[in-house]
């Protein structure tokens, strides 16, 4: 599966981005706020999916910034420090992602 999304990833012109969230536990729904709607889930698998959350909207605010405004400076940090300030997350890059 990896290596023919690694060899689409490839081809994208202008080049690409994988960001990969490694959390135990984590499904696909963790990243919207559809976990929020059961109240029944223990405080520790809220904090999880709270986190979750987080994540992801940091990563898509940075990459429609940097689309639609041509700000690619968030997001250019997010993924060198990937693994550092959110050490669940990894990032690869494909190409040259963003215009110098």
């Amino acid at each position: 599966m990896y290596a023919d999304g690694d060899r689409q990833m490839r081809s994208v012109q202008g080049g690409g981005l994988r960001i990969t969230i490694a959390r135990l536990g984590i499904d696909h729904m963790d990243f919207s706020d559809n976990p929020f709607w059961e109240s029944a889930a223990a405080p520790q698998v809220r904090a999880g999916k709270l986190r979750t959350l987080a994540i992801t909207r940091a990563y898509a605010l940075a990459f429609f910034e940097g689309c639609l405004k041509g700000q690619w400076g968030d997001l250019q940090r997010l993924v060198a420090e990937a693994g550092k300030s959110y050490p669940d997350v990894s990032a690869r890059r494909f190409g040259a992602l963003w215009p110098r």
